[in-house]
């Protein structure tokens, strides 16, 4: 006789196979914990460096940043500084969703996802607070809401400027975009609907999807996600195309920032079908790179 078990518990046993999944379904201490990401935390004393897995990080005052945010304020206004704030923090998101991969090896997408607002609190911005997330890859499917608790961000420019008229955690809630995108393959758009900044108690953060908000995303341009919509349909790579060494020999290796950044080149244009040009002097990798794109 086959014995019942509970939906949460197929979960757990099961993580590879379900594609979607429930917050509510997820154990209260699944890791990794904020105990184990902080274990992923690392001083180098008398180095000068601290790193968070393999990515280099910095202690800063969020006073100095709210002055940097202040000075590009003046500088180009409000309008592009909130562009490249936001840039910045869906970049930050992508990096943090890879510590979790790299560090992890979390198979539990469900898991996975519920890190991402333990990592930021981590990171000293925000206290973040899950109230539910939900997500069905197979269907791009996403839904998640959040509180966040003493927004640095908020607190910064309300010192400068007082309440404003509009949301203002812009690096804080790029963040979760990159990190939800990167982890489940399909844009995710994240947006405040309360702001500490517009004189609300807290901060209340929404994520969908990114067709979930209508035809007006202009996140999706500023995160470089509009394209497929302008340039065409995805190219298709030929079918013969010769496969990479399976001992590794033919993959991309390295971390200096030329080799990072080249990386992160391919990655945003390999979904279109615009020709690509590879230069450089002979034997610097152009083949790797141009099988990378073709993959």
């Amino acid at each position: 006789m086959s014995r019942r078990i509970s939906l949460t518990e197929a979960s757990r046993r099961a993580p590879r196979i379900l594609s979607r999944g429930d917050s509510k379904l997820l154990d209260e201490g699944a890791p990794p914990t904020l105990s184990d990401l902080a274990g992923a935390l690392q001083f180098a004393l008398g180095d000068g460096r601290i790193w968070l897995n393999d990515d280099r990080m910095v202690m800063m005052q969020t006073a100095s940043l709210g002055h940097l945010r202040h000075e590009m304020i003046e500088a180009m206004g409000m309008d592009q500084t909130r562009r490249i704030f936001r840039q910045v923090g869906w970049n930050q998101g992508i990096h943090l969703a890879d510590v979790i991969a790299q560090r992890f090896q979390q198979q539990d997408l469900t898991a996975a996802l519920a890190a991402g607002p333990r990592i930021h609190t981590m990171e000293g911005f925000v206290k973040v607070t899950t109230k539910r997330f939900e997500f069905d890859v197979a269907r791009g499917h996403y839904h998640g809401e959040f509180y966040w608790h003493d927004s640095s961000e908020a607190i910064e420019h309300l010192s400068h400027y007082g309440v404003c008229d509009c949301p203002v955690c812009w690096m804080l809630i790029g963040v979760p975009s990159g990190y939800t995108t990167r982890l489940l393959g399909h844009p995710v758009i994240f947006r405040e609907v309360e702001c500490t900044g517009m004189g609300a108690e807290r901060c209340v953060i929404i994520g969908r999807h990114a067709e979930a908000w209508g035809d007006d995303v202009p996140e999706l341009a500023e995160f470089g996600l509009d394209t497929p919509r302008s340039r065409g349909k995805p190219w298709k790579p030929p079918v013969d195309l010769p496969k990479a060494d399976e001992d590794g020999a033919g993959t991309i290796q390295g971390r200096s920032p030329a080799i990072m950044r080249a990386r992160r080149l391919i990655e945003r244009v390999g979904g279109y079908d615009e020709p690509v040009m590879l230069l450089g002097e002979p034997g610097t990798g152009k083949e790797l790179f141009a099988r990378r794109l073709h993959e």
